[in-house]
């Protein structure tokens, strides 16, 4: 039994290193830099339920919820999920597809039960835990790379939107 735990312990901390491993060459090959500056932020992205939000979720959110296993990016629940803007809140005008000044779109969108998301509120994701910040880097680094492979594949939203902030 004490063999079974053991075990189990080192395989959590080896999905940890490489959480933080995975994290470190998200940023390296993206080359993310998750400082406001590095971004395009125009006056509607401090609006709250901007059109370009709606029209990032609308498009996204299958992607988002499925690399997150339908879970809250912090505490793993599955009850009452919300979309947050997570590396640049909305107040410091982060929306949920972030544009560089290279045109490349960066994720800023993850779930988050309701619970965590009001804890959350408008504070700095680096006042979370070291190893979940690294695994949602992680699973953000995915994340990235399937939607800068969506909007290549199809550069048009649906017609059903008028407004195509993400093409």
């Amino acid at each position: 039994m004490n063999n079974s735990i053991e075990k189990y312990k080192e395989n959590l901390k080896r999905i940890d290193e490489l959480s933080i491993e995975i994290a470190e060459s998200a940023i390296e090959y993206f080359q993310i830099s998750y400082n406001k500056d590095s971004f395009i932020i125009e006056g509607q992205d401090f609006n709250r339920y901007s059109e370009k939000d709606r029209s990032y979720i609308k498009r996204f959110k299958g992607i988002i919820l499925e690399i997150f296993e339908n879970r809250c990016a912090i505490c793993g629940g599955n009850r009452g999920i919300e979309s947050d803007h997570f590396f640049i809140p909305k107040v410091h005008g982060g929306s949920f597809g972030l544009k560089t000044h290279h045109g490349k779109i960066v994720n800023n969108a993850i779930p988050l039960c309701e619970s965590c998301n009001r804890s959350k509120g408008s504070k700095s994701y680096k006042k979370l835990e070291e190893r979940i910040v690294s695994q949602i880097i992680a699973k953000n680094e995915i994340l990235t790379k399937r939607i800068d492979s969506e909007l290549r594949e199809h550069p048009n939203p649906p017609r059903s939107n008028p407004q195509h902030y993400y093409k």
